[in-house]
């Protein structure tokens, strides 16, 4: 599907506010990119229950919502480990998007 070998190494870090979930990842040795959405815009769906899940399982969420400074929504995964962190990081942004919309 995809060509080449693909990245020796990603790191996403992902920092999640009250108001706020900002994503920073680097590819390989490549500067670090950035980009924030808002709590109250966004919808989350758990992977394991999505279509692309049949074809390439793995555990993570779905994020549709528009991006900082975008004119239009886009959709990101964000991998998550089947672990407890994880899971509570799961928890954690699904309560906080759900305050965000109060």
């Amino acid at each position: 599907m995809f060509s080449g070998p693909g990245p020796k190494l990603l790191v996403e870090t992902a920092i999640l506010t009250n108001r706020w979930l900002i994503l920073a990842d680097r590819v390989d040795q490549n500067a670090v990119f950035i980009k924030s959405m808002q709590l109250q815009d966004i919808v989350i769906e758990d992977y394991e229950k999505s279509l692309f899940y049949s074809k390439i399982p793995d555990t993570g969420l779905n994020i549709t919502g528009r991006f900082t400074d975008a004119s239009e929504q886009g959709m990101i995964f964000l991998p998550l480990g089947k672990d407890i962190a994880g899971d509570t990081f799961k928890e954690a942004l699904i309560h906080a998007a759900q305050e965000a919309k109060k």
